[in-house]
């Protein structure tokens, strides 16, 4: 049996045929999965479900055809628990795929993500028997309606041996092995070069130098552009150090964030993803000698008509250290 890279590849199109290239490499057993699709009678209005998965690809974000292999990459695709860190875009490991009496549709698929604290509540409700198996958190299918009346029944994993590089964006990831071939728009090759925390676990393939560009407007604009900051006078010595930081669940890093230096030598932190709550109480994520300050996404868009989706989503924040206030 061929052994799984953990690596992420990054191509700028088609991960799919990609992903279903490299799996098959593995020589891992691989169970397709098929949606559970229904669809309501226009005549009856009953719903029935369907013998074989339908047209609903375009209403929803669930794969007709799950291809599922043990130690296979994959992404979680919808968010499940805010709260728990189970969101779009975490990155784990299959390990178990679990099925109940003769059904041919799992009961769950058991997943080791990268970070063991993402899905700890919902593990701590589902003990599993199995020592080996303690750390993994079991993925249940979802239903998603669409606007025709169906609904497909699915899991909401999608295999993450490969991404294209649009899926990618605003991820980070500790190595990567990135395709430069067929890039076709400007800024691709950057977004996927950027993913990673250090050159060193950065592997590029299918190199050549023209796929790297920009805009040529942009180059313009930034010629034309004067210098946002000038060059302070040698006799002024004070700065301002702003730190960004994608926290992905405040609540649950706290005590991470509360014990890293290189971020707490900033004046102001700034917080994204804290995946706050409307009703969480701000005393729960007080810092000693920082000031917490938030405005919910609804409450940051003059023109809430665009954006119903941001009623209730996540905080964004910043801390900044006594006396000042933003």
């Amino acid at each position: 049996m061929g052994e799984l890279t953990q690596d992420l590849h990054i191509f700028s199109t088609n991960s799919a045929v990609h992903n279903i290239t490299m799996l098959h490499k593995t020589g891992a057993d691989v169970v397709q999965i098929q949606a559970q699709d229904s669809q309501r009678n226009p005549d009856t209005g009953h719903i029935t479900r369907k013998s074989s998965p339908q047209t609903f690809d375009k209403q929803t974000c669930l794969s007709r055809t799950l291809i599922v292999g043990p130690s296979a990459r994959f992404m979680l695709i919808k968010n499940i628990d805010l709260s728990d860190g189970l969101v779009n875009g975490v990155f784990g490991t299959v390990c178990k795929i679990t099925f109940d009496g003769n059904n041919q549709f799992p009961k769950n698929i058991l997943v080791n993500f990268d970070d063991d604290k993402i899905g700890r509540k919902l593990r701590s409700r589902s003990i599993c028997s199995e020592p080996q198996f303690q750390q993994a958190t079991p993925i249940d299918a979802v239903e998603d309606k669409t606007m025709t009346g169906g609904a497909r029944r699915q899991f909401p994993l999608r295999l993450a041996l490969a991404c294209t590089i649009h899926k990618v964006q605003g991820l980070t990831l500790e190595r990567a092995v990135v395709s430069l071939k067929n890039i076709f728009s400007a800024g691709q090759a950057y977004v996927a070069l950027s993913r990673v925390t250090c050159v060193e676990n950065l592997i590029i393939q299918d190199f050549k130098a023209t796929a790297i560009y920009s805009k040529p407007d942009i180059d313009i604009a930034l010629q034309k552009m004067e210098p946002f900051i000038a060059t302070p006078p040698a006799e002024i010595t004070s700065t301002l150090k702003i730190c960004l930081h994608n926290i992905q669940g405040l609540c649950q890093h706290m005590e991470d964030l509360k014990h890293d230096q290189r971020i707490l030598s900033a004046d102001i932190i700034c917080v994204t993803e804290t995946w706050l709550e409307q009703n969480t109480s701000v005393n729960s994520i007080e810092m000693p000698g920082w000031i917490f300050n938030h405005k919910l996404r609804s409450q940051s868009y003059h023109n809430m008509t665009q954006f119903q989706d941001l009623e209730t989503a996540w905080w964004s924040g910043l801390l900044s250290q006594r006396p000042h206030h933003l």
